[in-house]
Order: C-alpha cells, then sequence, then structure tokens
C-alpha cells in the first residue's frame, strides 16, 4: 500500500496539541539547577532526543507550583511555534515533569499514531510544508494551536510506522554517536594542549623525577626539566617569552578583481564561508577591497572581539574578509599551538582588558601583538602537531561518515513518509550503501 492509499487524518483527531506556559511576572530562570527544568525554543537542538543539558535553566520550586499544569511526560513531541518555527524533538526521560515555554507546543495522548514516526513526518519536507501552510503573522511569526491540530497526518499501520521510525532511529543514533565521540576527542585534544602549554606538567614531572602521564620517553625528553622566572610567572627553561607580534605577522593583500568566497569569524574559533553559515547575504556587493585569508590564516573583526571570535581558515582554499577585519599569519607549525592559545581563560581575559570602548570593545592589531606568551621550542610544538593531527584524522573520519549518513537520511526519509518505497527496500538500500 502506498502513501496515497493510507489513510489521512487530522493530527487533532490522533492526539491532543497543548500549549507551554510564561513563567510569573517578574520571576526568572535559574542557572544553577533544581529538579525543575524549563524548555525553551533554543534548549531544541538537531537530535530527536531532547535530554537535560548544562545549556538548560530552572525554575524555583515555588514557581514550578504556579506552573506545574504545563509539564512535559517521556515521549511527547514538542514544537517550537513562534519564531524559529518547526523545531521538533522528543522528550527523554531525564527531562520527564520539565516545564514547557509558550514559545512551544506539546503533541500528547498519540492514537494509532507512533510518536517517533510523527517527530520524523513533521520534520520531513511534507512537514514541515504542512507547517509552512499554517504559520501566520506578519511581524511575528506564529503557529497557532488549532492550526497544528489541522495538519494532515499519514496513518500506515501502527507496525509500518515504527518500523520506519526504527529504521531512522537507527541512522540517528549513529549520527548522534559520531557526535558525541568528535565532541571528546575535542575535549581530549584542548585537555593535551593545556597539559603541554598552560599547566606545563610535563616539566612539572621531570622535575619530580617521574615520568610525565601518557607520554613516551622521547617526547618527554624534549621538554626542560626546571622552570625559570619571566613577566609571565614560572615558565619552562628555554622557552622565551615573546610577544604575538614576535610569532605572528599582519596581512594586508585585497582580493582586487580575484573572485573568492567570503569568510566570517564565529564564537566557534573558526571562520566559515558566509553564504552557507548565514541565511541571509551579510557582504557587500564590491568586495574588491576585501582582505585575502590564506589556509592557516587568523582573522577578527576588531569591532565585536567581545561578542565574535579569532577565527582561524580550515576551510582549506583561501578566502576574503571585510576589510575591517584584521588578518595575520602565524610562524610556521605554530598555528594549531597560537589557535589553542586563544582560547585558554588567560588569553581571553588578556584580550579582554586590551580592548578598549565602552559602548563597543574593540582590538586592534597593536594592542593583539603587545600580547606576551611563552614560545615553546619547536620541536616540542611540531610532536603536539603529531599528537594533535591523530585526533584530528579520526575526527575527519567520522564527519564524513556522519556527512554520508545524514544524507542517506535525509534522501529515504521523504521517501519511506511518502509511501514511494517501503522499509524492505530502504533497507537493501542501505545494505548497499554502508
Amino acid at each position: 500500500m502506498r502513501c496515497n492509499q493510507w489513510p489521512h487524518l487530522r493530527l487533532g483527531a490522533v492526539a491532543s496539541v497543548k500549549g507551554g506556559k510564561r513563567l510569573p511576572k517578574g520571576e526568572l530562570l535559574k542557572t544553577e539547577a533544581t529538579p525543575h527544568p524549563y524548555i525553551r525554543v533554543r534548549d531544541i537542538g538537531p537530535n530527536r532526543r531532547l535530554s537535560v543539558n548544562d545549556g538548560f535553566e530552572y525554575v524555583s520550586r515555588a514557581v514550578q507550583q504556579q506552573i506545574q499544569r504545563y509539564t512535559v511526560r517521556a515521549g511527547d513531541v514538542i514544537i517550537s511555534i513562534v519564531g524559529s518555527i518547526g523545531l521538533l524533538a522528543v522528550i527523554d526521560l531525564s527531562l520527564d515533569g520539565a516545564n514547557l515555554t509558550e514559545n512551544c507546543a506539546k503533541i500528547v495522548d498519540l492514537d494509532s499514531v507512533d510518536g517517533d514516526f510523527l517527530y520524523y513526518y513533521l520534520s520531513s519536507d511534507l512537514g514541515q510544508d504542512e507547517i509552512r501552510k499554517r504559520t501566520v503573522g506578519a511581524v511575528q511569526a506564529k503557529l497557532p494551536l488549532k492550526n497544528i491540530a489541522d495538519i494532515p497526518i499519514p496513518c500506515p499501520p501502527l507496525p509500518e510506522q515504527r518500523a520506519i521510525a526504527a529504521m531512522l532511529s537507527c541512522l540517528d543514533d549513529k549520527i548522534e554517536l559520531n557526535n558525541r565521540m568528535n565532541k571528546t576527542l575535542e575535549e581530549m585534544a584542548q585537555a593535551l594542549f593545556k597539559s603541554w602549554f598552560v599547566d606545563f606538567d610535563p616539566v612539572k614531572a621531570k622535575m619530580e623525577g617521574r615520568e610525565p602521564a601518557g607520554m613516551d620517553a622521547e617526547t618527554a625528553a624534549l621538554f626542560p626539566d626546571e622552570f625559570e622566572d619571566s613577566e609571565l610567572g614560572p615558565i619552562p627553561k628555554g622557552w622565551p617569552c615573546l610577544t604575538f607580534g614576535d610569532v605572528v605577522k599582519r596581512c594586508t593583500l585585497r582580493t582586487g578583481s580575484e573572485l573568492m568566497p567570503v569568510l566570517s569569524a564565529v564564537k566557534t574559533g573558526e571562520l566559515v564561508q558566509s553564504d552557507e553559515y548565514f541565511s541571509k547575504r551579510v557582504y557587500s556587493n564590491d568586495t574588491a577591497k576585501y582582505i585575502i585569508v590564506e589556509p592557516l590564516d587568523f582573522a577578527y573583526n576588531p569591532a565585536r572581539i567581545n561578542i565574535g571570535s579569532i577565527g582561524i581558515n580550515r576551510t582549506g582554499s583561501a578566502g576574503c574578509v571585510s576589510p575591517v577585519y584584521v588578518v595575520f599569519r602565524a610562524r610556521d607549525t605554530y598555528q594549531n599551538y597560537l589557535d589553542l592559545l586563544i582560547r585558554q581563560d588567560r588569553l581571553r581575559s588578556e584580550i579582554a582588558s586590551r580592548s578598549s570602548g565602552s559602548v563597543r570593545q574593540t582590538l586592534d592589531f597593536v594592542a593583539f601583538a603587545g600580547i606576551r606568551v611563552a614560545v615553546p621550542e619547536f620541536s616540542v610544538v611540531d610532536r603536539f602537531n603529531s599528537e594533535l593531527g591523530a585526533l584530528r584524522a579520526t575526527t575527519r573520519g567520522l564527519q564524513e561518515e556522519t556527512e554520508s549518513l545524514s544524507t542517506i537520511r535525509d534522501t529515504l526519509l521523504p521517501k519511506l513518509m511518502s509511501g514511494e518505497i517501503r522499509v524492505p527496500e530502504a533497507e537493501d538500500i542501505l545494505e548497499e550503501v554502508l
């Protein structure tokens, strides 16, 4: 039976759609954890299951008692209905009993429809089209609850729904696992950098007459076995205390008539292609005066250093940035060292202290170049690059696999939902590509 033979029912006929609740007047959310998380639109991420995480904020017990009718239960499907409309998630057990913002709705009391199937249908192009049709408001877009209830839902037999959801969930679970593994790998890279170049653990270990933890003898031999005083305090002996200006140089070459992608610095510490990152054009039509950023060059907007970031170009090809940006190049081999050093708390504090302006902070290149750092020996940085390269290679492999899985999922999703292909056919496709 194909989709055009499946019965289509109004969502309101197979489920109840209920709203969330705004906080009582004068009440604020708390960053410290309480037993009562408060789910907002910004908490809905790319994963199917929404579980409690470090980004959540909470309400007090007193507030909870006032809005306790507007809670969610494990398995409920939630959807954003104001602003970023159509974001979806299935509530995890860790959020059972959490409060829901008025900018989201919950779909509960499901009858004849599987929760995960409903999530995938509403997430598909077919479902999103239905959501867009029912969105109202010229100034502030909104999706009324009654309009959600009017969305037609294909209702194949429940076993078919569950089989479809199980297949898509399997792909999503692998994608989520890869993302968690990549997060762990990045944390390992950050921890390794901090150990070697911030805490100087290998030097401390050698001073105490023990082998540095997790380090072979050849690598340990690259580190000095004592400290010396400097303007920064004790640093490994032989590592000069230099300014950034000693290890980087400013780049000012303009694009002229050459066309190349425009880059923007984002908070993750990357330079991204603006056309791919932003939903609308954020740069000038005329880029002749834009500054060229070669691979592994750095760039930042001096007027947005308080809310932006110093980004490194890891796109693999040259790009350009607005002429208001500062672009600089690190000494060869020291690019990774500088990239990770800039993210450390001491450097962030130093950058903040050197920024000027009471309304909007700025950091010009002269001020940036004056920051002092302990510069490791070339051999140590080169060995760190090898360690980091192994971690990043694993990360790239997982990213490539994730991209492939995402493409497969996004291809199968509308076809399974429309009935163009059935689960056994999709399983054959998966066997061929995986």
